[in-house]
């Protein structure tokens, strides 16, 4: 199936691929963008839901990656829902929307030194862009999908700063969301600390401490400023990784990851 066409009705049930969600402008041309949904199979009561999003510094990447899989097939067999939707990829500033546009210089100048820029700039905000239409999409379809509670948000490197900019950098856009309960964050770090706000949500950290790709003093940075970010510094960790040690069987570290779903979505 072609990731942009239509799989048929949306069902509240079972994996569903390549579901549009929103088309944007990209290179002079459009983007059709999709997002693959993991939801339990069956009669079942309405499913807290994590939102994820991929890693590949916004240049690259897709949303079909076997950790992906791996993932869904664990929440929906615990009755949860995860949700993971496509963006741009390497999108020019001109493809931005016109305030997004005009407010990339100010935040720009707001990174830390040391920063990766492309991890801040238009690549960075054409896919937080997608990912307030994606979240605002899957809101509009609770009833369908049988989705409840607070999104939760989450990802891996670039995934993970795209999940904490559509806590902290979309309301300085304009860009509004639905209620977000709280970030999973592995391997990720928050560009503009002039627009951090200390207490939005709960942010559970996951990071290496010599993380050659992306430097771990942004995230210390914040959990030393912001008792809601919980941070984790472990050398087991590869980049992206969800285990806090190298022997940590997979059960454990998928049902730590569900326990937080529940308690961020307000449905534990």
């Amino acid at each position: 199936m072609s990731p942009t066409a239509q799989p048929g009705p949306l069902r509240a049930e079972g994996t569903q691929m390549g579901v549009p969600y929103r088309s944007a402008p990209l290179n002079g041309g459009v983007a059709d963008l999709h997002v693959d949904l993991y939801l339990p199979e069956g009669p079942r009561d309405p499913a807290p839901v994590l939102v994820w999003f991929h890693a590949g510094a916004f240049c690259v990447g897709t949303t079909k990656r076997p950790q992906h899989r791996a993932l869904g097939r664990r929440m929906a067999s615990a009755g949860m829902a995860l949700a993971v939707p496509s963006y741009r990829l390497s999108t020019p500033e001109e493809d931005l929307s016109p305030p997004v546009r005009d407010a990339l210089p100010g935040l720009l100048a707001m990174c830390p030194p040391g920063f990766r820029l492309e991890l801040a700039g238009s690549w960075a905000l054409a896919a937080l862009e997608d990912s307030v239409a994606a979240l605002r999409w899957l809101d509009e379809r609770r009833e369908t999908l049988g989705l409840t509670g607070r999104f939760v948000v989450g990802g891996s490197s670039a995934g993970a700063i795209n999940a904490m900019n559509l806590v902290h950098t979309a309301p300085h856009l304009g860009l509004e969301t639905p209620d977000i309960g709280g970030v999973l964050c592995y391997s990720g770090a928050y560009a503009y600390p002039g627009i951090y706000r200390p207490g939005a949500v709960p942010v559970v950290a996951l990071h290496h401490p010599a993380d050659p790709k992306i430097d771990i003093a942004s995230i210390r940075t914040l959990a030393s400023r912001d008792p809601k970010v919980k941070l984790t510094e472990t050398s087991a960790d590869e980049h992206g990784g969800f285990a806090k040690t190298a022997s940590e069987p997979p059960r454990k570290v998928f049902g730590r990851i569900l326990g937080h779903v529940r308690e961020m979505s307000g449905t534990a």
